[in-house]
Parts: structure tokens; C-alpha cells; sequence
């Protein structure tokens, strides 16, 4: 494996590119998010222990739509924490496509793409002025893809949070292998 960055690393034999992101942040974002994660656990145990021993109805039935938003939210940090913690991206093009994995400890889907599919391989342009890209660039927030393609009239994105740098890197890599088959 030769290295673009201490979070991006790469590998090319004859026949494929493995391409593998990390998902790790420094030390003190990871205890932040781990912060975070209890927190919301024990406000939602919190809440949990009101829906049992409340007796208006009123009050049952807002504290269940409560928990229901917990619930998701619940799931997004945990997720999120566990990405940063053991998760990666995994890319690999071959003659014919290309699979992206976004795995927790080698767990996870890989979507496969026919190359002879894709076009308007890229990178993903946002403006640094827009809030919702200032969100999705946040460590907190799983996201903020880099590179992208469309597939069958469907914009499939990848490489998150990657710097300028890195991204052009990547992309290179990618189209050099794909201008090679």
C-alpha cells in the first residue's frame, strides 16, 4: 500500500486500484462524539423512564414521539462514532467496475458499478459559503463526499471529507486507471 495521506492509502496490481479512506479523527473530536453519544443515551433513558411511570395519556404519547426522534438521532451518533472509530472506505475499480464499501471493521455493503455506465466522473463542487456545507464538512456528520459519478441517471458520491489535495489525488488515480482498461 503507497500512501496519499495518513488517512488515504492506495494499492494498483495488474488487474485493480484498491483505493481505502479512513474514517478516523483526532483523539479529542473522537472522545467529543463519544461524549456526545453517552449524553444522548442518558437523556434518553431519561426519557424512556418518564414514559413508563407517567400516567396522562397526553404526556405518554409526547414523550413516545420524543423517543421516536431519539431513537434516529440515537442511531446517526452512534454510527457516526463507530465510522470514526473503526470505519473506512473502501474503493476497488476493475476492468469492469467499480465498488465502493463504507465498512465499520470490514462490515458493510459494497454497491458495484458497470464502468461502461458511469459518466461525469468528478469532483463534487460546493461553495465554502453554504451553510449546509459547512454541516457536512463537520466531523459529526458522516458525509461531505468528495468524487462522484452518475450511474443510470443517478448521482452516486464517494470519498468523504477528503482536503482539496487529497481528493485530487484520489480522482487521478481513478481516471488513470479508467483511461488504462
Amino acid at each position: 500500500m503507497k500512501l496519499i495521506s495518513e488517512k488515504v492509502s492506495y494499492n494498483i496490481d495488474k488487474s485493480e486500484l484498491t483505493i481505502v479512506i479512513l474514517g478516523r479523527v483526532e483523539r479529542w473530536k473522537e472522545t467529543l462524539l463519544l461524549a456526545w453519544l453517552f449524553a444522548w443515551s442518558l437523556c434518553g433513558a431519561v426519557f424512556f423512564y418518564a414514559l413508563i411511570y407517567e400516567s396522562s395519556k397526553e404526556m405518554k404519547l409526547t414523550l413516545f414521539i420524543m423517543l421516536m426522534f431519539w431513537v434516529y438521532f440515537e442511531i446517526k451518533i452512534g454510527r457516526t462514532f463507530l465510522f470514526r472509530k473503526f470505519g473506512s472506505e473502501l474503493i476497488k475499480i476493475t476492468e469492469e467496475k467499480i465498488s465502493v464499501k463504507q465498512g465499520i471493521k470490514g462490515y458493510g455493503k459494497a454497491d458495484e458499478y458497470f464502468i461502461e455506465n458511469i459518466s461525469g466522473l468528478g469532483k463534487i463542487e460546493r461553495s465554502e459559503k453554504s451553510f449546509f456545507g459547512f454541516i457536512e464538512k463537520s466531523f459529526w456528520f458522516l458525509g461531505y463526499e468528495t468524487i462522484g459519478f452518475e450511474h443510470k441517471n443517478k448521482m452516486i458520491k464517494f470519498a468523504m471529507q477528503l482536503t482539496q489535495q487529497e481528493t485530487t489525488k484520489v480522482l487521478n488515480l481513478i481516471q488513470q486507471k479508467l483511461k488504462n482498461k
